[in-house]
């Protein structure tokens, strides 16, 4: 018979004052004055301290003594606290890192029951590295564990990230199905029509959802993602994003031409109210530089974007695209800029940012000219996208989450001036971009990022680093 588990998360650690930014820098943090208060709080309101058969946590030092002053009675009765070093915490930042077992056992003796830890458990390599596979599999291990107790009653202190993985309660990419404030990113990205979502650390994921239009875009939804990627821009808790189309059938089908047509100001009743065609293009011109405005905030997000793309990838589809910094699609997407078979020439930015990116300017013309479909193979193949995935949306998806995971890990300070200083170069001369490379970097060089990008290269250990 398996025991009855009482998951207790740790109390307040000195990594948990703000700013938290910097607290997450410390290494294997104690409890503060006011955590270690709550602790004996509890301690006197737990209601069946004499039903407890073994006490388990957590190897960090908080949750040890989490567990040392909440079951203090258990302790006199001399139990041990069994450390789990699968139990610690997801990420590998500094104060979700923990000490040697030299360490421990001479901080807190003979209270301890070592024999489940290994000699580097704390070094997030491996079993223990914060990957989400890595993770689901640790949190399977510490199932198993707990089910091979021959029953009685456990109280297991843990974390609270990793608490969502133990109960199973994460999606396929990690992220949590029930949200616990500052669990993942504090901003709310509440819009109709998106989904939001942070499926690995660091990483936000915007999905188009519209799936029963084919992702296509009323003029509503522009004012949406212009909001979405302004807050993303700016979002501490976000380095890297992903921009996908939910469903199996689109990326996006670019503009809802039935919408627009009867409301907003491209309808037929908008575009003739007034007789004086000045009157009709200046409003006009402010709507179609505000559309233009939806795609540059993927331009000018300071976080690197990156575009999954399956399925239909028509017209607006390419100016979203084209904004972004990285490119992957499936095979078999198709791929149009349509505008021309709607007797207009494309103006939310794919006539200004494709030819920029490298690829072939007759292949662009004939494309733009001809609004002929061509695959995601081809797209690959003239370099407009960087990585082409055969299977579909879950399979790109995948792949830019792979990307996205990788650059996350990185120092955002160092990601973020090297996106700006590629754009700010791409669009003047190399003297200019020299010029500037030197300005930023000038400041830049003094972060902390470099003294621990390069000890990591020394010691063989992948380095954390601080939110911007």
């Amino acid at each position: 018979m398996a025991p009855i588990v009482h998951m207790i998360r740790h109390a307040q650690g000195f990594h948990d004052l703000p700013p938290q930014s910097r607290n997450a820098g410390i290494h294997d943090p104690d409890l503060t004055e006011e955590g270690k208060a709550a602790c004996r709080d509890f301690c006197s309101k737990f209601p069946i301290h004499d039903a407890i058969t073994l006490l388990c946590c957590s190897a960090l030092r908080r949750t040890i003594q989490t567990t040392q002053l909440c079951f203090e009675p258990e302790l006199q009765r001399g139990m041990k606290i069994v450390t789990l070093p699968d139990a610690q915490e997801a990420n590998a930042e500094p104060s979700n890192t923990g000490s040697p077992i030299a360490k421990l056992q001479d901080e807190f003796g003979a209270q301890l029951d070592l024999c489940q830890m290994t000699e580097y458990w704390y070094r997030k390599v491996g079993r223990y590295e914060p990957s989400h596979e890595a993770l689901m599999e640790r949190a399977r291990r510490l199932r198993r564990f707990l089910r091979s107790i021959p029953g009685g009653e456990v109280a297991l202190v843990i974390h609270g990230y990793f608490a969502h993985y133990v109960l199973c309660n994460v999606d396929d990419h990690g992220k949590q199905k029930t949200l616990k404030p500052g669990m993942s990113s504090t901003i709310s990205y509440s819009y109709d029509h998106f989904a939001v979502s942070f499926p690995a650390q660091y990483v936000a994921h915007v999905e188009i959802d519209r799936p029963q239009k084919l992702n296509a875009f009323h003029h509503v939804m522009f004012d949406s993602i212009l909001a979405i990627f302004q807050k993303l821009s700016s979002d501490s808790d976000v380095r890297c994003v992903i921009l996908s189309g939910k469903g199996e059938k689109a990326f996006t089908a670019g503009l809802d031409v039935e919408s627009a047509s009867t409301s907003g100001p491209l309808s037929s009743s908008a575009s003739t109210s007034a007789k004086d065609p000045a009157r009709v293009a200046i409003p006009l011109r402010d709507y179609i530089l505000s559309i233009q405005n939806s795609a540059t905030a993927i331009d000018k997000c300071t976080k690197p974007v990156i575009c999954a793309m399956h399925g239909h990838c028509y017209g607006l589809a390419i100016d979203l695209s084209s904004a972004a910094d990285i490119r992957v699609c499936t095979a078999d997407a198709r791929m149009s800029i349509k505008e021309v078979d709607i007797g207009i020439a494309a103006d939310v930015g794919t006539l200004t940012r494709l030819p920029k990116l490298g690829v072939a300017l007759s292949w662009v013309k004939e494309v733009a000219y001809s609004a002929r479909v061509f695959s995601g193979e081809e797209a690959g193949r003239v370099g407009f996208a960087s990585e082409v995935v055969q299977g579909g949306r879950q399979e790109v998806v995948s792949k830019a989450l792979e990307i996205a995971s990788r650059i996350a890990e990185k120092s955002p300070v160092a990601v973020t001036g090297t996106k700006r200083l590629i754009d700010f170069s791409r669009d003047r001369s190399v003297e200019d971009g020299l010029e500037y490379t030197a300005v930023w970097n000038a400041a830049m060089l003094q972060t902390e990022d470099v003294t621990k990008a390069m000890k990591s290269g020394l010691t063989k250990q992948k380095p954390t680093f601080e939110k911007l």
